[in-house]
């Protein structure tokens, strides 16, 4: 319910950015009232400030790139959360969300929605990425911006040492890395992330649209879904369950708003950059 509306708040902020502001914030206000005071944010938990412009697509050809175009994009200040959020600190938000016994509080969130997350992220003052916001983290930001398909390098052999993409033929316990338990003998991220290839896919606030072909500031994405019959929300990163391909920095995924799945969780923005609107 909470993220429906903060997701209408979007659409208003395209029409009138007082109006969209002053109808979230009091959105967030019922939502803080409704489910207690957020965690303490830890200071640790976030990436050093990222800021600048960047050119985000692919930068090599990967076969199926089509969506995938080079362009830039200049971004305001941000962090990015190193750990997906767990499902121990979204069960502080929503205590039924899936059996301890057989997913523990340590995983990543899985089987959450968009508007869920949308919701947690409102909650403890921070936000979904956008789409340009997590491949800019996820190719390390700042002075070691990396143009390869993954943070350490190209190809199979690259991702194999940093993400947990196994696939469908091992058993999904086996395969999911709890949110803050480093892939075993990876390469240090530029910033410290964890998991921005492969483990579990991750909303961004986006939906899924055609790149723009100017250069754009902290874009965001349209207000509605472009096409009625493809209404999705951009997903990044790669699974468990997907392939190396999937797992590239500039891949991009969708999946609508109000679906669930076992391979999907979230990673969280702080704060939200200057001049996005929230």
């Amino acid at each position: 319910f909470y993220g429906a509306l903060l997701a209408l708040t979007e659409v208003l902020r395209f029409q009138d950015v007082g109006v969209a502001e002053d109808t979230r914030a009091a959105v967030v206000a019922a939502l803080v009232a409704h489910k207690g005071e957020p965690p303490k944010i830890e200071a640790s938990d976030w990436s050093q400030v990222i800021a600048g412009r960047f050119t985000v697509g692919c930068f090599r050809d990967a076969g199926d790139a089509g969506d995938e175009t080079l362009h830039d994009v200049e971004l305001s200040p941000y962090q990015m959360g190193r750990y997906a959020v767990s499902l121990g600190e979204l069960r502080r938000f929503m205590s039924g969300h899936l059996k301890k016994e057989d997913y523990p509080d340590e995983w990543p969130v899985i089987n959450v929605t968009w508007y869920e997350a949308q919701a947690y992220a409102a909650w403890v003052g921070a936000a979904l990425p956008s789409e340009a916001q997590w491949e800019v983290a996820a190719r390390g930001g700042g002075e070691d911006y990396r143009q390869t398909a993954y943070y350490n390098g190209n190809g199979e052999e690259s991702l194999s040492q940093v993400g947990h993409w196994i696939g469908t033929q091992r058993r999904f316990g086996a395969t999911l890395l709890p949110a803050r338990q480093p892939f075993p003998g990876a390469p240090e991220h530029p910033l410290g992330l964890l998991h921005v290839h492969g483990n579990v896919l991750e909303w961004c606030r986006d939906w899924y649209a055609p790149y723009p072909t100017v250069p754009t500031v902290d874009p965001t994405g349209p207000a509605a879904a472009p096409d009625p019959a493809a209404s999705w929300r951009v997903l990044r990163g790669g699974s468990w369950n997907n392939s190396a391909t999937s797992a590239r920095s500039a891949l991009r995924n969708g999946y609508r708003p109000s679906d669930r799945n076992l391979t999907v969780g979230f990673r969280l923005v702080f704060p939200q950059p200057v001049g996005a609107g929230f």
